[in-house]
Order: C-alpha cells, then structure tokens, then sequence
C-alpha cells in the first residue's frame, strides 16, 4: 500500500548501490514505535498518518551507510514539526541550557577560521547551512567574519534577523557570492539527499577555502541494533535522523562531492603555528585531540586537486 505522506529511497544515497542489506523492519503503528511518535511529535500524527509504512534500516556494504529507505515528504515533515516552530524562537531552550563551555567552544571554532586561512577576520565569508537562531554565526559575526546563513524555518530566520545576521532561506539565494568558510553542523542526517546538498555546497566554495560538517557519530550503530527493543535510539529514527553516517560513510560522501579531509598533520601545523604566533596553550589541547581521536564525524574538507 503506498502512503502519500512518504517517499521510498530506493538506492544507497552516497553510492547509488542497489545492494542493500535490510537490518531492520517494524511497522510504525507498532505499539512501542507509535508510542515513541506520538511523544516526540505531541500527538501530531495520526495512525492513518504512517499506515502501512514500516521504519526500516538499511546497509549500504559498498559506503557503510545505514539510512531510513522510508523517509516523510516535506510537506509531512512540516506538518509534524509545526508545533515546534510556533514555541517563541525569542526563547531558545537549547542555548539557555548550555554553560559557558559551550559558548566557549563556538568562539575556539570561530577562532580557527581565521587560524587556519592566515587571513584577518575581515577579509574571510564564511557561511552556515542550516543556522537554526543564528548563535554560532553571531559568535562568528562578533570575531568579525563576514556572515551569511541558510535556514528553513521562518520562526528561526525572523529570530536571527532581529540580531543583525543576514539570513536565507535557500542556497539558491546566494546567486554568484562565495565562501572562504562553510560550516554544517547536524544537518545532514536529517537530509533525504545529502550528497546533492554537499556537491551544491562545494560550489559555494572558494578556491583554498575550508568546509567543516558534524553528524552525530554512528559507528556504534550495529551495537544499537543488537539491543534494539521496539524504540528508535538517536543515531538513527524514522522521522528525523533518517541517515546514520559512519566514519567511512562520511569520508566516502565527501569524496563524492568532490572534498577531501584535512589531514590530521597539516591541522597540528595549523595549531602549533597559531600557539606560537599568540602564545596560546590552548591550541596545545587541540593538537593532542586531533593526534588521538583518529575516526570522527566531524571533518575539516578541502576540494580535491584537479
């Protein structure tokens, strides 16, 4: 039966493989699966909404890609997730319930931009895909970065636009500008396309510049399925995080979009020349995470060498 509120992928999303490997198949109405969605979208979806659709995972053995081949339309993802948009974006609960470390993260991140271009702040365009209330571009905007975001959601648009950030809601907004910056921090595991997204971002790209994307990590996705017992973990659920990335999935997407990781020796020159330059220990802390934390995924990218 062929459910109008979702779309069938049929391929692997990186590798266009056919061979795929089902890991997982449960109906969403199941009790303990239909409990997880009515708790997580307030009783904002109906059982004549998900009829006849299963949640399953599937492998993708070429990429190491697992993802949800049963994914919602836009329109249905807007309908489910209305109600999140109408909590006053004046408010953002996640930001509130951060300490300073937080924060502070976001102005190490910033900082490196300019570390790693060998630029003044001025003189570098960076860009945010997916920039929900704008809090990392304002901590970008106030080391003085030229900033630009793309964000879907009119309520978090307005809220960013009311802090001065310049905000669109599609890449095709940004016509002909480029960027020395581009930043997509949990995105792509919410995107039913992800590699046409990273090809369109790499156009974006200037020449030399440096691209920067988080997923959640889901290495430890076969042990998630092992102990599944009826509700999705976070890694991977059939609404929402509909792609789970591997370490080698996410460095085989990049390297279809035409992106290549930094190498963990050429970000250490970065930072030891940084600490040098400004006598700086906290670089130090940096040049040991990338030493030690071999897969990861969170990737510093380059384009490939033609």
């Amino acid at each position: 039966m062929k459910n109008k509120n979702f779309l069938h992928r049929e391929r692997c999303l990186i590798c266009g493989s056919g061979k795929l490997e089902t890991r997982l198949s449960q109906p969403l109405n199941d009790p303990p699966l239909w409990a997880y969605l009515q708790e997580s979208f307030k009783n904002n979806i109906t059982q004549q909404d998900v009829q006849g659709v299963n949640f399953e995972i599937v492998h993708c053995p070429g990429c190491e890609l697992y993802f949800v081949p049963n994914v919602p339309t836009d329109e249905f993802y807007e309908k489910l997730t209305h109600f999140q948009t109408k909590i006053d974006p004046a408010i953002p609960t996640k930001q509130n319930s951060q300490n300073v470390r937080f924060f502070a993260n976001y102005g190490l991140e910033a900082e490196k931009i300019a570390v790693m271009l060998d630029r003044k702040p001025h003189n570098i365009d960076v860009l945010e895909f997916g920039s929900g209330n704008g809090h990392w571009l304002l901590m970008a905007k106030a080391y003085g970065y030229n900033t630009k975001g793309v964000e879907i959601r009119e309520e978090r648009i307005a809220y960013a636009k009311s802090n001065g950030l310049s905000i669109v809601r599609s890449l095709e907004e940004l016509k002909e500008q480029r960027f020395d910056y581009i930043r997509s921090d949990q995105v792509l595991e919410h995107l039913s396309d992800p590699l046409m997204y990273l090809r369109a971002l790499t156009k974006y790209l200037k020449q030399g510049g440096f691209m920067w994307i988080q997923v959640p990590m889901g290495d430890k996705i076969n042990e998630v399925l092992s102990s599944y017992l009826g509700t999705p973990d976070k890694s991977i659920t059939p609404i929402g995080h509909i792609n789970c990335f591997t370490h080698q999935a996410l460095l085989t997407l990049a390297a279809r979009a035409g992106m290549a990781p930094i190498s963990a020796r050429k970000l250490q020159r970065f930072y030891l020349k940084a600490m040098w330059k400004n006598r700086d220990t906290k670089y130090f802390g940096e040049i040991l995470k990338v030493g030690f934390k071999r897969k990861t995924c969170a990737l510093y990218l380059q384009k490939k060498s033609v």
